[in-house]
């Protein structure tokens, strides 16, 4: 609903926009109004967001002033800030207009008009989370949870890779489509991360979602500020109560747990997330959202989801040519296989067509592709890499297929570098890189030290030694393979 106030401020239905005309008000938040209107040359309904920030900004008829002080002085700085806001109103919406993203709403058109600026959306038929919940009237299971904040985050990070955040995130501004697709809306609180320029305008909050740095105008912001948000529509969901304030919790902090108030109901890792997400002190929280998304999804699904499947393993060839068969293992799926190397035939070449990246340390290689889209390296035996060195964290780091292109995050204690064929190694502490092609990977403290992962891109038609398997079992020789592949 809106206030009378709010009515007063917007603008009112049947108002002309160039071809635009305004049905209703969609909301109305710190920085402007969002309104329904129909494109009268296309009959097509959009989306329009106005640039009319609270205490800054009044109408005047149609156009837009800053606003009136009794101090000349305030009032110049008032105007100043008025101007400069919306230019960036206007330089984000050009940014945002780049994504094609389908869980970004997206950004078509942006122009001036009645002394402010206005950028035009996509019109998302479908309903916010909160009535969401409301409709189905129960909590959601964790992997239907999954199953909205992976796309999310796979649209947030496009846009913390160009150095915007949204800092608006809350259960009102994800929208549900009609189609059971999750979309992020909304992006009015968008700031540039880099812009190195803080005034009063700036501080945007909604209670319970925001982080205790978006109180203050000097607060350290980043990734780290939507990730608190993204963790706070999690607990908000899961323990069907809204987060407490983050600066009452700053100056006592009563927050029941995440592990607490959902033990039982979801993993241990997926609720652990959300309490990391949800840390006070920014640097105390992932730093990027591919590490948190590398925690929240660090176990197996509950009963309700299907195990994920297990990267291909291989030794590599027992002689030059070999033959391949595939031992089912109780641990794997019963449809997924481990590859053992035995002596016979030629190996078969990739010939799907789709980009894989194969990783070898010693006698071991593993393939990550579409299939096998994320792959574990460390001490422990349960990674799909395991290396023998204590120089290495049981878990070290993890890499995940994106289509074409693979990320890699680093979750260790020393650090992981990445180094391509010739070319400066570049080393990651708790964040995430994409690899963009052969080279190799070190684990330790500096490049060159600890244990070596060659890394190799292969793609369709490209021999792919130690990656392909031919399916079958042989009886009798079960228990050699899976010795074999275990090393034990």
């Amino acid at each position: 609903m809106t206030s009378e106030a709010d009515d007063i401020e917007t603008l009112a239905p049947g108002s002309r926009l160039g071809e635009y005309c305004i049905r209703s008000l969609l909301g109305r938040g710190g920085f402007g109004a969002t309104y329904l209107a129909e494109d009268a040359l296309l009959g097509t309904e959009v989306a329009i967001k106005e640039f009319l920030p609270y205490g800054l900004a009044r109408r005047i008829g149609s156009q837009v002033v800053p606003v009136v002080a009794s101090d000349p002085a305030e009032n110049e700085r008032t105007a100043q800030i008025f101007v400069w806001g919306r230019q960036r109103f206007l330089d984000e919406a050009r940014t945002l207009a780049m994504f094609r993203n389908p869980n970004i709403v997206r950004v078509s058109r942006l122009f001036e008009a009645n002394d402010t600026a206005y950028l035009v959306m996509d019109f998302e038929r479908g309903r916010s989370l909160s009535q969401h919940l409301d409709q189905i009237g129960r909590t959601l299971s964790e992997r239907e949870l999954l199953n909205i904040i992976n796309p999310l985050l796979d649209g947030l990070a496009a846009v913390h890779r160009a150095g915007y955040l949204h800092r608006d995130i809350k259960p009102g501004n994800i929208l549900i489509r009609t189609d059971g697709s999750p979309v992020l809306l909304d992006f009015g609180s968008a700031r540039h991360a880099l812009a190195g320029q803080q005034s009063g305008f700036t501080v945007i909050v909604t209670p319970g979602f925001s982080p205790p740095e978006q109180y203050d105008q000097q607060g350290a912001q980043g990734p780290w500020t939507d990730i608190y948000a993204l963790g706070a529509v999690l607990y908000w969901a899961v323990s069907c109560t809204l987060p407490i304030n983050g600066m009452i919790r700053r100056r006592q902090d009563t927050l029941v747990p995440a592990v607490t108030c959902g033990q039982g109901r979801y993993s241990k890792d997926f609720l652990a997330a959300i309490d990391w997400a949800l840390m006070l002190e920014p640097e105390r929280r992932p730093q990027s959202l591919a590490a948190w998304r590398a925690a929240l999804c660090a176990r197996l699904l509950p009963s309700d989801a299907p195990p994920p499947r297990k990267p291909a393993i291989a030794r590599d060839p027992v002689e030059e040519t070999s033959d391949r068969w595939a031992i089912p293992d109780p641990a794997l799926n019963a449809d997924s296989t481990v590859s053992i190397a035995v002596p016979g035939a030629p190996e078969p070449a990739r010939t799907d067509g789709q980009t894989a990246l194969e990783l070898r340390h010693n006698d071991q290689a593993v393939v990550c592709d579409r299939e096998h889209d994320t792959v574990w390296i460390g001490r422990d035996p349960k990674c799909d890499l395991v290396i023998d060195d204590n120089r290495v964290s049981r878990r070290h780091a993890v890499i995940r297929c994106r289509g074409d292109t693979f990320e890699i995050t680093d979750d260790s204690r020393w650090g992981t570098h990445i180094q391509g064929d010739g070319s400066t190694p570049v080393s990651l502490s708790k964040s995430s890189s994409f690899i963009e092609g052969s080279g190799m990977l070190w684990l330790g403290r500096t490049p060159g030290s600890g244990s070596r992962v060659d890394v190799r891109m292969i793609g369709g038609g490209v021999q792919a030694a130690g990656m392909a398997a031919i399916s079958g079992v042989v009886k009798g020789i079960s228990d050699v393979c899976r010795r074999l592949w275990t090393g034990r």
